[in-house]
C-alpha cells in the first residue's frame, strides 16, 4: 500500500465540437474521481482552453469568472445590411493597474452572421464594424492608461486587408479619386490606389496601448498560400477573377505600406489571417501588435503554465486527435508544458486519427474505442466519466502517481 497524500488535479480540456464545451468536459472527468471515491483528499482545479478559434470569447468568460460582459452597438459587415446595427459582445476586466477587453472578431464580422451562403461574397463585406469597436473601446481611456486588448480574429467573412477597420478607428482614409463608398468593402481593393495615414489620429497618442492578436495560421499576407488564395474562396470569392482581383489589391495595399511605414508585410507570417487584417495591424501599429497562437493568449491569460507546474496529474483532451493536434493546438500546448515540469497528463479525445502520443509523460484514451458513436456524441460527458472512472487505476499509476 502506497503512502496516501493530497492531489492537486487540473482539467483543462479543449470543447469537443458540437458535443460538449470545455468546462463539462472537465467537470466529467472530476465526477468520476467523485463516483469512485478513490482518495479522501484531492483538489481540483478545472480551466477550460480554446485555440484561439471560433469560440475564443467563450472560453474566456468560462476561464474568469470575474471577466465583465459588456456589448457594444455596430454595424453589420455585409453591404446590404448596412442599416442593420448588431449587438457585439466583449470582455472586459481592470487587473493590476491594466484595462483588460476580449474581442472576437467572429462577433463583428464573421461568417456566422451572413447565414443565406449565397449572400456570402467579400467584395461586399467589411471589417469597418470591428474598428468602431475598438475605437469606442480605447477613446474611453485616457491616453496614459494601460489597455490591453486581446483578439481571436477565427471566422471572419471578409478579405478587406483590414482597411475597413482601420477606416473605423478613424487612423486611415481612402484615396476618394478612386473608390467613393464612405466605408470601405472588401471590392475598394480592385480599384486601390492610396491610402492615408492619418498620422495625427488620437488613437496614435495612447502609448500603453497593446494588441495581442490570436492568430493561429502562417500564412503570409500574399502570394499562392496568401490571404486571398487561400481563404477567400471559402468566404464567398468563387471565380478565379474575383480572387485575382482581391490578390492584386492586395499587393498594391502591401506596397504602400512598406512605402509609408518601412514595415514589409508581404511575406510576413501569419499577416494573411482574418482577410489581411493581422498584417496591416502590424503595418500600422508596428510594436503595439503581437501576433500570437490563441493557445499562448489564453494560456497565459489563464497563467496555465503555473497551474500546471503546481499540478500532480493533468487531464486534457478535444473531439478529435488528429495530425493537427501536435500543431500549436490546446493538446499540443498542455502536454509540452506537462513534459517541461514532467507531469503525467491524459489526454482524452471523442476519437483518434493518430495513436502517437505528444511525449513519454502522457497516456492517450478516446471515447469512441469504449463506446458506440453514437453515444459518444449524444453522452458526451456520461462517456468521459466512465472512461475515466473505468481507467483511474492505470491512470493513477502512470508516472508513478502515489496514494
Amino acid at each position: 500500500m502506497f503512502e496516501r497524500k493530497t492531489l492537486n488535479i487540473l482539467t483543462c480540456f479543449d470543447k469537443f465540437k458540437d458535443t460538449l464545451k470545455s468546462r463539462p468536459c472537465g467537470e466529467s472527468v472530476i465526477k468520476a474521481f467523485q463516483l469512485k471515491n478513490h482518495y479522501n483528499n484531492y483538489n481540483f482545479t478545472n480551466i477550460p482552453l480554446s485555440d484561439g478559434g471560433e469560440g475564443f470569447l467563450d472560453s474566456l468568460f468560462e476561464s474568469d469568472l470575474s471577466l465583465n460582459k459588456k456589448y457594444f452597438q455596430t454595424l453589420h459587415p455585409l453591404k446590404q445590411k448596412f442599416n442593420e446595427i448588431i449587438n457585439v459582445p466583449y470582455g472586459y476586466k481592470e487587473e493590476n493597474g491594466n484595462h483588460i477587453y476580449i474581442i472576437e472578431m467572429a462577433t463583428c464580422c464573421g461568417l456566422e452572421l451572413i447565414k443565406n451562403i449565397n449572400e456570402r461574397n467579400p467584395f461586399h463585406t467589411t471589417t469597418y464594424g470591428l474598428g468602431l469597436l475598438l475605437k469606442n473601446i480605447i477613446l474611453n481611456h485616457s491616453i496614459n492608461d494601460n489597455i490591453k486588448i486581446l483578439m481571436g480574429i477565427g471566422g471572419s467573412c471578409t478579405s478587406d486587408g483590414g482597411l475597413g477597420c482601420l477606416q473605423g478607428l478613424g487612423v486611415i482614409n481612402i484615396d476618394k479619386e478612386h473608390y467613393f463608398e464612405n466605408i470601405f468593402y472588401g471590392i475598394g481593393l480592385t480599384t486601390l490606389k492610396d491610402i492615408n495615414i492619418e498620422s495625427d489620429s488620437l488613437i496614435f497618442k495612447y502609448k500603453n496601448l497593446s494588441i495581442d492578436i490570436a492568430c493561429d495560421v502562417t500564412n503570409p499576407f500574399i502570394g499562392e498560400k496568401g490571404s486571398v488564395y487561400t481563404f477567400s474562396e471559402q468566404k464567398g470569392a468563387k471565380t478565379k477573377e474575383m480572387r485575382d482581383a482581391l490578390e492584386n489589391g492586395m499587393i498594391k495595399l502591401a506596397q504602400l505600406f512598406k512605402l509609408k511605414t518601412n514595415i514589409d508585410i508581404s511575406n510576413m507570417p501569419g499577416a494573411g489571417a482574418a482577410g489581411g487584417i493581422s498584417g496591416s495591424f502590424k503595418a500600422i501599429f508596428n510594436d503595439k501588435i503581437s501576433l500570437k497562437k490563441g493557445i499562448e493568449i489564453i494560456s497565459n491569460y489563464c497563467h496555465l503554465e503555473k497551474v500546471i507546474k503546481e499540478s500532480d496529474l493533468i487531464f486534457t483532451g478535444e473531439g478529435c486527435y488528429d495530425s493537427q493536434s501536435f500543431d500549436g493546438k490546446v493538446v499540443s500546448h498542455v502536454s509540452s508544458l506537462c513534459e517541461l515540469y514532467d507531469k503525467p497528463c491524459v489526454i482524452v479525445c471523442g476519437q483518434k486519427k493518430v495513436d502517437k502520443v505528444p511525449n513519454g509523460n502522457c497516456l492517450l484514451f478516446d471515447l469512441k474505442s469504449y463506446f458506440p458513436i453514437e453515444k459518444c456524441m449524444k453522452e458526451t460527458s456520461v462517456c468521459i466519466t466512465s472512461l475515466i472512472e473505468c481507467k483511474l487505476e492505470e491512470i493513477l499509476q502512470h508516472n508513478k502517481i502515489r496514494k
